[in-house]
């Protein structure tokens, strides 16, 4: 409250005295900014302090001005889910009009702003773009970039809300532009391995050097290492969202994750696909938005990986069940298994768990606390109590009885305030008024009259138990729901 007497006091009195300097009182001016602000150094400290922060105003994040993806792409193929893109200017930079696949004529997606994206971060030219379209029903999220055969390659994850039928997917198309000679079709493998493991870039010297990716009570995280001298950059663990490539498969084959670092934030988004010989790969889009007056240029940069056998140790999570079933008083029990990956885990690894939901709130505990893995498979037993809740359902008198109990109180006053004559009179009644508001009292306050009925009140549910793992800069998360039965 003082700070804003005081900000308030500061700005009456920058008011002032800007009146007085349009008015000509120079004089007047110069002796009130010595009295008022020179001789105040709380005022004075609270000015600079205003001036520094309207002076520190942050600048958009740059974008690069210039874009190689303007035109109509088509689709290399006859099906997919995006049938068109045209891209142009507007919407502040740059604008991506969508129409998918439909029959008998193409729908109309609309259109929207993207940020874009350039190859470097010296580099004025976009050649990547990203876009997000929410609706009722999902949200789309559509990544663009060129591909080194001249096309443009869109990757669009769509997520539905959580606890419908769908599961989250994903689909690549290819795009020439309109007019060019028929191109290839997405290289997405028909029948793709898991996404866990450990993947080694390609090629050297780009943003990523290798990913570690681990899935635990079907949550994927990543933990990407960036290519820094002389060891590599740790971006460590990571949640990532998951997509299959149909919404009634439940096998994923792509992601994406955000990550917020000081000086920039970075969309990753992968998925994988088949290289030139048949391999499967990781391919891997980095778009990087630095800071607000950074001068470098948003860019990107796609890169392909390789499933590693030699990758840098690690552990995984998985959880026994997915979800529990509890009677009201009574527990269940799952199993946490911790396994190591690409060799041996001795470190320790801490397990905590935690539930949330509505109260009364049940309780869990984990009979091993900390595991070491080793080369093998190490479990702990997560138990989850529900309590039963009595509650008491109490019926006193109505407070209006207290009220009019107070009744002979008043005509007790109105009997000491009369004649000696009517106290005489009315000294047998005005007993009898005493002695019944003290029983009326004894019976409102005593509890002799009160009804009590004892309900027993069953926990609500569902719950959600999270089990979290820690060991050195690995975090892994799993997630279990409980439900009432």
């Amino acid at each position: 409250m003082k700070t804003i007497t005081r900000l308030l006091a500061m700005a009456y009195s920058c008011l002032e005295i800007l009146a007085l300097w349009s008015c000509g009182e120079a004089p007047v001016f110069s002796r009130q900014i010595s009295r008022r602000f020179f001789r105040n150094p709380s005022l004075l400290a609270g000015l600079l302090a205003l001036f520094v922060m309207l002076g520190s105003k942050g600048a958009d994040a740059v974008q690069p001005p210039n874009s190689a993806l303007n035109g109509t792409w088509v689709n290399t193929q006859s099906s997919g889910l995006i049938a068109q893109v045209v891209i142009g200017g507007g919407f502040g930079g740059l604008g991506v009009h969508l129409y998918g696949f439909c029959s008998p004529s193409l729908c109309d997606w609309g259109a929207s702003g993207a940020s874009r994206f350039s190859e470097g971060v010296s580099s004025k030219t976009a050649v990547g773009f990203r876009l997000i379209l929410s609706s009722s029903t999902d949200n789309k999220t559509v990544q663009g970039h060129l591909t080194d055969n001249g096309t443009l390659e869109v990757t669009t994850q769509i997520s539905y809300p959580q606890g419908g039928p769908d599961n989250n997917y994903e689909v690549t198309d290819e795009f020439q532009l309109q007019g060019s000679t028929v191109g290839p079709a997405p290289n997405v493998p028909s029948n793709p391995p898991s996404l866990a493991g450990t993947w080694t870039a390609l090629k050297s010297g780009g943003g990523l050097t290798h990913v570690v990716i681990t899935e635990s009570g079907g949550e994927l995280q990543i933990h990407p290492y960036g290519s820094c001298s002389p060891t590599d950059c740790d971006w460590s663990v990571q949640p990532a969202s998951q997509f299959s490539d149909h919404p009634t498969s439940a096998n994923p084959v792509g992601f994406q994750s955000s990550i917020n670092q000081t000086f920039a934030s970075r969309f990753l988004q992968g998925h994988l696909i088949l290289g030139s010989t048949g391999e499967t790969l990781l391919e891997i889009t980095t778009q990087s938005t630095f800071a607000m007056r950074d001068p470098r240029y948003d860019y990107e940069l796609t890169e392909d990986f390789q499933p590693s056998t030699t990758g840098m140790p690690s552990f995984s999570m998985n959880s026994a069940s997915s979800s529990l079933t509890v009677t009201s008083g009574g527990e269940a029990s799952d199993i946490i298994t911790i396994t190591p990956v690409n060799g041996s885990w001795d470190s320790a690894v801490q397990l905590t768990c935690s539930v949330t939901g509505t109260s009364p709130t049940p309780t869990c505990s984990l009979s091993e606390p900390s595991v070491t893995p080793g080369s093998s498979a190490v479990s702990s037993t997560l138990t989850v109590k529900v309590p039963a809740v009595v509650a008491r359902d109490s019926r006193r008198l109505p407070s209006s009885i207290l009220y009019a109990a107070l009744a002979p109180f008043v005509l007790g006053v109105a009997f000491v305030g009369g004649s000696e004559q009517r106290r005489k009179r009315c000294r047998i009644p005005w007993t009898i008024n005493v002695l019944a508001t003290l029983c009326l009292l004894l019976c409102a306050c005593g509890g002799s009259i009160t009804n009590t009925t004892a309900t027993q009140q069953q926990a609500a549910g569902p719950y959600t138990v999270k089990v979290i793992a820690n060991s050195g800069n690995i975090q892994l998360a799993t997630q279990i729901t409980v439900t009432m039965q």
